[in-house]
């Protein structure tokens, strides 16, 4: 392009392409009324302190800037859901791609976009703060929060919550029949909010990705596993005139040797919120049980978790996120929404 064009055309092409970017996102900034719009989003726990972490957001819309205040969230925490000054950022500006998905991506369309570092919140880790979970889920209740942010400025160009979290499973072990130790790392999609036009889409990727769940046809080769059921989870989106979408429904089955499974996972305890009176999504479960059930740790409806699995035969099930609905729930029957479920067997 240099070549045929020269370093001057291309350097023009350039900055013209950056200040499109701007003048489209300043422009659907502009069209929101001035004002502070606030919101809160929960993680569950860190994982270690089985207590909740809270993502508050003061947003604050002036002419054709838009300012994040992330001052107000809890402490820094022991588990890993820490989140690097990096992630926090790039959650906002993903979440406002999200919203006004027109705008071509490069730095001309985060110029308007300014976020306050959140120094001594969990949201600005610094060395040794554990961050493990701070891409994969707390990144995405950093959305959730601006998600319900502008849902109040302008509800009727928002859709309600996605289900927000990619349902890390990692499953490490010794497959005796190959004689090799291996290590599974599967995520799985799930449910996006409904919107005023129509229901949300069904078992959507992750909303920080663009992957869904690997074919269990590959991970069956690879590893010594068999999935028994692989199916929509029906009804796990959120009641509303339009209906969030579903997540997925899922059973592992370990098939020799040992393994030990991992889960960070998030919506435990609170489901992805509502829009406009639209019922939330459910929460996530996950459960063990087995014939010698004294084995597993009891990690009934917590999200973070790690279990030997010992016995040929066992199986693991998760039924994952459905999404939120909006605008007044009571206009269209549906059942209440969840979140994923592993089930041991």
């Amino acid at each position: 392009m240099l070549d045929r064009y020269g370093v001057e055309t291309v350097d023009a092409a350039i900055i013209e392409l950056k200040a499109g970017s701007e003048r489209l996102m300043r422009a659907h900034i502009d069209s929101i009324r001035d004002g502070t719009y606030s919101a809160t989003a929960i993680v569950d726990s860190d994982g270690v302190v089985d207590q909740p972490l809270e993502v508050v957001l003061d947003m604050t819309v002036s002419g054709s800037d838009i300012h994040f205040d992330l001052s107000r969230p809890s402490p820094p925490c022991r588990g890993p859901m820490n989140s690097v000054w990096a992630t926090t950022q790039s959650a906002i500006y993903v979440a406002m791609k999200h919203i006004f998905p027109d705008v071509p991506i490069n730095a001309g369309c985060f110029a308007p976009i300014h976020v306050a570092p959140p120094d001594g919140t969990f949201l600005y880790a610094r060395y040794p703060r554990p961050v493990a979970g701070c891409a994969a889920e707390v990144a995405q209740r950093i959305m959730e929060a601006v998600f319900g942010a502008m849902g109040k400025a302008i509800p009727e160009r928002l859709f309600a919550a996605p289900a927000g979290t990619s349902g890390n499973f990692g499953l490490g072990g010794y497959d005796p029949e190959e004689n090799r130790h291996y290590i599974m790392y599967l995520f799985s999609g799930g449910g996006y909010g409904g919107w005023w036009q129509t229901d949300g889409l069904t078992n959507g990727c992750s909303s920080v990705g663009i992957s869904k769940t690997q074919p269990v046809e590959i991970l069956e080769q690879h590893y010594p596993i068999l999935f028994d059921r692989f199916a929509l989870r029906e009804g796990s989106g959120g009641a509303g005139r339009h209906r969030g979408g579903f997540g997925v429904d899922y059973q592992i089955r370990l098939l020799r040797g040992e393994a030990k499974a991992s889960f960070l996972m998030d919506h435990g305890h609170v489901g992805p919120p509502g829009l406009l009176g639209g019922s939330p999504g459910a929460v996530n479960e996950l459960l063990s049980a087995r014939a010698a059930p004294s084995h597993l740790p009891r990690i009934s409806r917590r999200e973070k978790a790690t279990c030997w699995l010992r016995e040929i035969g066992l199986r693991s099930r998760r039924r994952a996120v459905g999404a939120t609905g909006p605008l007044r729930s009571g206009t269209r029957r549906w059942w209440k929404a969840t979140l994923p479920r592993l089930l041991h067997r």
